[in-house]
């Protein structure tokens, strides 16, 4: 009996907050399905996949979420600009893979979740 009891308050306290780690990887799945194809295939699959880590890893937020994307696609946008102003000419047929960026921007997420408790 008392393993069960145990069993039922697992179930109910960890339901929630399964609950919240799906829709956050759905919330962050469904952007990334988005821009792949907004950019006709430019994300990868495997970006797709470690957007499920990124969601995991950022506690199923859909703001640290979004805050996590919007701070990676900058980064990518800077390093992107960065490769453009050196080279001197449009670098399109390049492919900068962009699960760097998005574990720079969900780190700086995380620590902003920190310092300003979001």
């Amino acid at each position: 009996m008392l393993i069960y009891s145990y069993v039922c308050i697992f179930s109910i306290f960890y339901c929630d907050i399964l609950i919240q780690y799906l829709y956050g990887i759905g919330f962050n799945l469904i952007m990334y399905f988005i821009c792949r194809l907004i950019s006709r295939g430019g994300l990868g699959s495997g970006d797709i996949h470690y957007s499920i880590c990124v969601a995991i890893f950022l506690k199923g937020s859909i703001i640290l979420i979004l805050i996590s994307n919007l701070i990676s696609s900058l980064i990518g946008i800077l390093v992107f600009l960065a490769l453009l102003i050196i080279k001197g000419k449009m670098i399109i047929k390049y492919r900068i893979p962009f699960v760097p960026f998005m574990f720079s921007g969900s780190c700086i997420a995380r620590i902003l979740e920190n310092v300003v408790q979001l």
